[in-house]
């Protein structure tokens, strides 16, 4: 079965479905006895099929309920197009294909979706079938200084070209060129050269995995995030920073009781389970709280604030994990711009908030009052 949908955008894509699938699908149809018009309708009490469709919280509802009883309970529907995507790279498939099935405008979100990563201990280019045979010591004469020009040989990383090239050491490097020296590895070495140093392409190291269990039972100062293995340093908080934090707890205390939740500070929250973890600024978290050490379920929203060291590629990818395990209000405060910026659609939007929209009621929420909070407290402390 290959159907068109009119999917994110309004743009319409061709899906191929598995034969599985439509089987289960074509089950489902003659079921309901529907001949047009929306394939997955609401049911009365009685179990009869009604007209219109269903709700995007009904499908919401479902996916949730499903993940509850597999031991996920923060799995959110948009899981399920990354699920799709990983199985599919996992069976062998082409990227550019995985690319089309979700309908993702560029590669590199196809890429963010795999969580692909270069593998420099295996690399793709290692058994390329033009390598020279030059043994090491061959090698070694071969980059080691020039003797007649008195320049060393050395490679260039072009950023712009995505290639390496040889070149001579000039004065000035282009821009977006960078060298890379270090010294001769064992197996280089050759004692009849004085230097001892090849000028040659930097082999990084990939970054120390750590086991979650070790993780998850250490403590760090300051604490990390966790990244599929990888420990993730966050952005030292500057005294801005932290006055900030502090004007938002208070903040939000007088409406904790009312509206049911509870204002926490840098506790970690999984994104995934043994895979991601996250530590916001600030999030509201419904009550009761999760036992344990790690926030699992869901906050109704995060409240990040801006340190001079956060990446805004880090700050995005993020704001993406809050939104796909279902943070609804995901905001960012800039305390040195007094900035405020609402996370939509993927992107950083510069607002005037005024409230929160939480499941249990609307938290007055103005940003810029916050921000004159802000600034006479600095003012005072001065």
């Amino acid at each position: 079965m290959i159907p068109d949908l009119v999917g994110k955008g309004n743009r319409l894509r061709t899906v191929p479905v598995p034969a599985w699938a439509k089987a289960i699908v074509a089950d489902w149809l003659e079921r309901g006895g529907i001949r047009s018009g929306p394939v997955f309708r609401p049911l009365n009490k009685a179990g009869r099929v009604l007209g219109g469709r269903i709700s995007e919280d009904t499908v919401w509802n479902v996916v949730r309920e499903y993940g509850r009883r597999l031991g996920q309970p923060a799995f959110a529907p948009h899981d399920l197009r990354r699920t799709c995507a990983k199985l599919c790279w996992a069976s062998g498939g082409d990227p550019k294909q995985i690319q089309l099935l979700p309908g993702h405008a560029s590669v590199q979100t196809t890429e963010r979706y795999l969580g692909t990563r270069q593998n420099l201990a295996q690399a793709v280019n290692d058994h390329l079938p033009v390598a020279p045979e030059l043994g090491p010591r061959e090698l070694w004469h071969r980059m080691a200084p020039d003797s007649r020009s008195g320049h060393s040989s050395s490679f260039s990383l072009s950023r712009a070209a995505g290639s390496v090239l040889p070149s001579r050491r000039l004065p000035t490097l282009p821009s977006g060129t960078l060298p890379i020296k270090t010294h001769a590895p064992e197996m280089f070495h050759s004692p009849t050269h004085a230097s001892g140093t090849l000028v040659s392409m930097a082999v990084l190291p990939n970054p120390p995995l750590v086991a979650v269990d070790e993780y998850l039972n250490s403590s760090y100062r300051p604490d990390m995030e966790y990244v599929d293995g990888v420990l993730v340093e966050r952005g030292l908080p500057t005294i801005a920073h932290s006055l900030l934090q502090t004007i938002l707890i208070r903040y939000f205390a007088q409406y904790e009781t009312p509206l049911r939740f509870l204002t926490l500070p840098e506790v970690r929250t999984q994104i995934a389970e043994r895979a991601k973890y996250r530590i916001p600024d600030v999030m509201l978290c419904p009550v009761p709280l999760p036992t344990g050490k790690v926030v699992t379920s869901v906050p109704w929203a995060v409240i990040e604030i801006l340190s001079p060291d956060d990446k805004l590629p880090e700050q995005l990818a993020r704001f993406r994990d809050y939104q796909r395990i279902g943070v609804r209000q995901v905001v960012l405060l800039d305390p040195e711009d007094l900035i405020a910026y609402r996370f939509e659609d993927g992107s950083l939007l510069q607002t005037r908030l005024t409230s929160l929209d939480l499941p249990s009621g609307s938290v007055p929420f103005d940003s810029e009052a916050l921000f004159r909070e802000l600034t006479t407290q600095r003012n005072q402390g001065l």
